[in-house]
C-alpha cells in the first residue's frame, strides 16, 4: 500500500544533503577508494620494484631466524628499537623489521635482512615523502592509511569511512520504494532500457548503490574501526566477550646520536 505523502516529506531535505555531501567528500572517497584498490597488490607491486628485498636469496644455510634477525639488526642498526618482525611471504626471503612510529615525523623505519646469508639488506623510512622504487608502496600505504598527515590524516580517513556510511544509509533510505511490493523492488534494483541519459543514469546510481549495498556497509564499517580502534573496540565489547590484547613496553630511547638513515 502507498504511503501518504506526508510519511514521505523529509525525503526533498535528505537527497539534497546527500548530493552535497557526495559532492563535497566525493574527492577524499576518489582518492582511498584507488589507493585501497591498489593496496590490494601492495605485495606484488612491492616485490616487483624491489626484488632484492622480497625475492629468495640463494643462501640456504639453515639459521634460528628471529635470533639471527635481530643479531643483525644489532651490528648493522644498534640505535634501532625493533618493534615487529615480519616472516617473509616467500621462504628464503628476507625478513622485515619495523621499528616504533616516530613520534615526531611521523615516520616509521622498516630493516630487511637475510638470517640465513647473515646479511643486512637495507632499510627505508614508511611515510617519507620520497619517489623511488624503495618507498613507491610505503608511500602508497601511508596516502591511503594517513592522506600522509599523520595522526590528523588517520582521523581523517577514518572520518571519511563515517561520511561513506552515512552515504550508503542515505541512499538505501531515498532509494527505498515508497509502495513496498515485488514489482516496485524489481524497478528500485534495475536500469530501464531505453530511458532518457539523466534517468538511466540515476536508475544506474540507484540499482549499483543497492547491490552493493552490503559490501559498502562492510568496508566503511572496518575502515572505520580500524581507525577508531579503541572505540570500535570498546562499542564490541560492550555487547560481546573481548580478550585483552597483549602491550609490548615502550622501550626507552638508546643513547647515542640517531641512526643516520639507510638506503635500499
Amino acid at each position: 500500500m502507498k504511503q501518504p505523502a506526508s510519511t514521505w516529506a523529509w525525503r526533498p531535505a535528505l537527497a539534497l544533503l546527500h548530493r552535497w555531501v557526495s559532492l563535497l567528500a566525493g574527492l577524499l572517497l576518489v582518492l582511498l577508494g584507488l589507493t585501497g584498490s591498489l593496496m590490494v597488490w601492495q605485495a606484488e607491486l612491492d616485490a616487483a620494484l624491489n626484488p632484492r628485498w622480497f625475492e629468495p636469496r640463494a643462501c640456504t644455510a639453515p639459521a634460528r631466524p628471529v635470533a639471527e634477525v635481530m643479531a643483525a639488526l644489532r651490528q648493522h642498526a644498534p640505535v634501532a628499537r625493533a618493534a615487529l618482525v615480519v616472516a617473509p611471504h616467500t621462504p628464503g626471503a628476507a625478513y622485515q623489521v619495523w621499528e616504533r612510529r616516530d613520534p615526531a615525523t611521523g615516520w616509521r623505519r622498516e630493516h630487511f635482512i637475510d638470517p640465513a646469508c647473515g646479511e643486512y639488506l637495507g632499510s627505508r623510512a614508511r611515510g617519507a615523502w620520497r619517489l623511488d622504487a624503495a618507498h613507491a608502496v610505503p608511500l602508497l600505504y601511508e596516502l591511503h592509511t594517513r592522506l600522509l598527515g599523520g595522526d590528523t590524516g588517520h582521523a581523517v580517513v577514518g572520518a571519511g569511512a563515517l561520511v561513506l556510511l552515512g552515504l550508503a544509509l542515505s541512499g538505501l533510505a531515498l532509494a527505498w520504494p515508497r509502495r513496498s511490493s515485488r514489482e516496485a523492488w524489481r524497478r528500485a534494483l534495475s536500469v530501464k532500457a531505453g530511458a532518457a541519459p539523466a534517468r538511466w543514469w540515476l536508475d544506474l546510481h540507484r540499482a549499483a548503490g543497492l547491490w552493493m549495498l552490503p559490501l559498502l556497509l562492510l568496508m566503511t564499517c572496518t575502515g572505520a574501526a580500524l581507525v577508531f580502534n579503541d572505540t570500535a573496540r570498546a562499542a564490541v565489547s560492550a555487547l560481546l566477550p573481548v580478550q585483552g590484547l597483549p602491550r609490548l613496553p615502550r622501550m626507552a630511547p638508546p643513547a647515542g646520536p640517531a641512526s643516520a638513515t639507510a638506503t635500499a
